[in-house]
């Protein structure tokens, strides 16, 4: 037997709609998939749209319409995708419209990163220029996406953070990039006068 019941009364509420539905599908008594009126609800914000989908339609998704509150929040938009298994969304227009926040993207280290690990793709050389902003995620992505050390740009520049005042957490993943850069074939940056 599926429950069924007045979706309007939670207009205002729409986390706990989520945590009624989540407790619902776990006992089978709440289909999975597209459900209209429940996205017109849970769809407006990015936050609630993708508690959504992680505890109620998993892998399946919301529909093309609802896929639209992620141009809101373009962090949450990349947790969508990694969470439903793609790299795009499934209407045109709205992966158009995302990637006009690619600059959103590119202008965060953390964003970048999660980009990129999600979706196992380096971002062009020029934009990686980010993560020596953020030397956490600097390790993470040479660690994790490229495998190895930052082109010589990025890297140089990475390196030149060792001249500024850094904070213990920050000299300690400076130290651990320049330790795994070196161990993974990075060539001595030391230039010699002529």
């Amino acid at each position: 037997m599926i429950v069924s019941f007045d979706t309007a009364a939670f207009k205002d509420s729409p986390i706990h709609l989520v945590n009624i539905l989540s407790d619902l599908s776990s006992v089978g008594q709440w289909s999975l998939g597209s459900n209209p009126d429940v996205e017109e609800i849970v769809c407006r914000t990015p936050s609630s749209a993708l508690k959504y989908c992680q505890k109620v339609v998993y892998a399946y998704g919301l529909s093309a319409k609802g896929e639209r509150v992620f141009l809101k929040n373009p962090g949450i938009g990349i947790r969508y995708l990694r969470l439903v298994g793609r790299s795009t969304f499934t209407d045109a227009d709205t992966q158009r419209r995302f990637w006009r926040f690619w600059r959103k993207v590119t202008n965060n280290a953390k964003l970048a990163y999660e980009w990129s690990k999600s979706f196992g793709q380096r971002l062009p050389e020029d934009n990686e220029m980010i993560f020596s902003e953020n030397l956490y995620f600097a390790r993470m992505y040479a660690v994790k996406v490229i495998r190895g050390p930052f082109p010589e740009k990025v890297h140089h520049s990475i390196l030149l953070r060792s001249f500024e005042n850094l904070d213990s957490f920050t000299k300690m993943h400076l130290s651990e990039y320049i330790k795994f850069a070196e161990a993974h074939g990075a060539k001595n940056l030391e230039t010699t006068p002529d």
